[in-house]
């Protein structure tokens, strides 16, 4: 894009002749603007109307044979005459400078030409097609199509003209005998990607800013899923908490319900194995048990009446069948009780005397607390009162605002549920042997790793064993190296030494490279809203309709 090119400025001028010589030049001006803009076709730009006339026609003939075979159409134009006219244009409005009130200019007819030039870029674009299909006709008997894609993907080089859809897009570089501009080369595409800044391809939306613009959007999107599917999860782990809370509200008190029957129970079967079942310890034991058995919900009694008596055969059965077991691990106890006793004195020794140093250690710190500690004790706790109601309300709101979210966002959990609940079923089903021939298979390459790693271990150790502690004395000649630039460091790294000054010298080059970058930044700031605003205008009104006829067409 030339320099200075973008929206053209509000065009102030300034009057140093006559007011009538000014008036005069100001409606002729402003006619011949206004009969430009309603006759685009009998409009000279910059050249004879007779040529510009030829290539109109020429433009329309190209662009029915667009209309008819998309395969002959050229996606790419050469953007240097659109903003050759534009220049043109600033040029002509600039000569009208040298005059005399301070006036701001009628932009209308100036938009019309800017109007008249975008028909004339569309137009420049289907003009290209001829020599496309002329190169095409003269290659070896090949298709167009094939010489169209092929002809010079990579674009121009060696002085040669290097047509092809790449090349006229704007894709690739130039070599030998071709150039690029500073500006395009900078911007050629993104990683070697892309069309060259300010071609059709770039503006039909495969330029660097395109890929910027798009990997931003997928970027955020991605950011945006994940926030998603975290918002979900979380919600799934509260629904589950809350239902598998209720559960364990209901499980736990059976469980406490049935410990209390067994204990009265086994109570009252001692008491009358003891003392035989008219005894007042027998009496008392049956209150314990009425009492528990009245102590919940009658509805659930029978239950748990139950469940405590096949708790009761439980443990009958347990200490039948693990007797000899529990036989050899009182053993096991035992043996390890006469052994810890041989460490009994020595423990005890070192554990009289390491409370002593423990407390004569803390002994320092004791005294501090009675006096500072104290101080720094009421500090901590008024600083804490201060923001306790503050915090307490951001906890309340914060844990409100969880369970409405989670409320509104529970109906749409459960799906990955539903899925795992199918993939397990179809995994479980009769063709079992399919699962585990996939695990036998991921096995086997497990094994094969196994092999690999242990090898690997092995060369390494048995590589290692001859070294004669080389690796031990280099790191030794090392350590001693670094220590010998630690020492040099200090002398010359000291406040106003030799290192210091090279860093003073080093910051205020940064200082200054970031005024230059700074004082950069308005103009080319400047210049991408220019083209950003001059490429929101070509993209939406010419890009996306060809794009869309294309589209249509295919």
């Amino acid at each position: 894009m030339p320099a200075g090119a973008g929206y053209l400025p509000p065009v102030v001028v300034t009057i140093v002749a006559d007011d009538a010589d000014f008036i005069a030049k100001l409606a002729a001006d402003k006619a011949a603007l206004g009969d430009f803009a309603k006759t685009v076709t009998k409009t000279q730009l910059g050249a004879t109307s007779e040529q510009f006339q030829d290539d109109l026609v020429a433009a329309k003939v190209e662009l029915a044979s667009f209309a008819k075979q998309v395969t002959d159409t050229q996606l790419g134009a050469d953007a240097a005459p659109f903003w050759t006219s534009i220049a043109e244009l600033r040029a002509t409005l600039a000569a009208m400078s040298p005059l005399g009130i301070d006036v701001t200019a009628d932009t209308a007819a100036a938009l019309a030409k800017i109007e008249a030039l975008r028909g004339a870029l569309a137009l420049s674009q289907v003009d290209q097609m001829a020599p496309v299909a002329e190169a095409g006709g003269k290659r070896g008997g090949g298709s167009f199509l094939g010489t169209l894609l092929g002809g010079a993907a990579g674009g121009k080089g060696g002085g040669g003209s290097g047509l092809g859809l790449a090349a006229l897009l704007g894709f690739g570089g130039r070599g030998g005998g071709g150039h690029r501009t500073m500006l395009g080369a900078a911007t050629g595409g993104l990683l070697g990607m892309g069309a060259t800044f300010g071609s059709a391809g770039s503006l039909m939306g495969f330029g660097a800013e395109h890929f910027l613009t798009t990997g931003l959007g997928v970027l955020g999107s991605a950011g945006m899923a994940s926030l998603g599917g975290a918002a979900l999860g979380a919600t799934s782990l509260g629904v589950m908490g809350v239902g598998m809370g209720t559960d364990m509200a209901g499980l736990g008190q059976a469980a406490g319900d049935i410990k209390n029957v067994t204990t009265a129970q086994e109570n009252l079967t001692a008491a009358v194995a003891d003392y035989g079942p008219k005894s007042q310890e027998a009496a008392v034991a049956q209150a314990q048990l009425n009492t528990a058995l009245t102590s919940f919900n009658p509805v659930a009694r029978d239950a748990v009446v139950q469940a405590s008596g096949m708790v009761a055969q439980f443990k009958t059965m347990f200490d039948q069948y693990t007797g000899l077991a529990e036989k050899t691990g009182a053993q096991i106890i035992s043996q390890a009780i006469g052994v810890g006793e041989k460490f009994l004195p020595t423990v005890g020794k070192y554990a009289a005397q390491n409370m002593k140093i423990i407390q004569s250690g803390l002994q320092p710190l004791f005294s501090w607390l009675k006096g500072p500690g104290v101080a720094a004790f009421t500090t901590l706790e008024n600083a804490f009162q201060k923001t306790l109601p503050v915090a307490v309300h951001a906890g309340s709101q914060a844990l409100e605002l969880v369970m409405r979210v989670m409320a509104k966002l529970a109906p749409q959990t459960g799906k990955l549920t539903a899925y795992l609940n199918k993939l397990f079923t179809e995994a479980n089903h009769a063709d079992f042997g399919k699962l585990m021939s996939f695990l036998d298979k991921a096995i086997a390459d497990f094994r094969t790793w196994e092999g690999f790693i242990k090898a690997l271990g092995h060369d390494l150790v048995e590589m290692f064993k001859p070294s004669l502690g080389a690796g031990r004395t280099f790191m030794t000649i090392l350590t001693g190296l670094l220590v010998q630039v630690g020492k040099w460091l200090k002398v010359v790294g000291g406040k106003g030494g030799v290192l210091s000054g090279l860093f003073g010298a080093h910051l205020g080059e940064l200082k200054g490279i970031g005024g230059i970058i700074k004082n950069l930044l308005p103009a080319v700031e400047q210049f991408a809203t220019d083209f950003m605003q001059v490429e929101r205008v070509v993209v939406g009104s010419m890009m996306v309709p060809v794009l869309n006829a294309i589209a249509k067409a295919l």
